[in-house]
């Protein structure tokens, strides 16, 4: 999704001159708020395509697991449509 000065007024143009309804979308997956024995803070989503996502909330470092536990992707989180933007992406896998 777009935040342009363009996009703007396409969307609200679209809601209010032709009814339009704000759509979004909501990956569908498990999520768990886990503490390590080591005392990390763990956030793990699992999806039904077989992936997790691990996230550590004091550090923001995420990780993307395959359905066969191999490592996809690795990133630093520091706002949310970041954190977003992974989930759509682990959920597309």
């Amino acid at each position: 999704r777009r935040d342009s000065d363009t996009a703007r007024k396409i969307r609200f143009t679209a809601v209010h001159n032709f009814g339009g309804v704000a759509m979004c979308h909501c990956p569908e997956c498990e999520t768990m708020h886990n503490v390590t024995e080591d005392g990390r803070q763990l956030m793990v989503q699992n999806f039904n395509n077989g992936v997790k996502l691990e996230i550590d909330k004091q550090t923001g470092a995420a990780v993307v697991y395959d359905r066969r536990g191999a490592v996809v992707s690795t990133r630093q989180i520091e706002k949310i449509p970041e954190l977003t933007d992974l989930q759509l992406y682990a959920e597309s896998l």
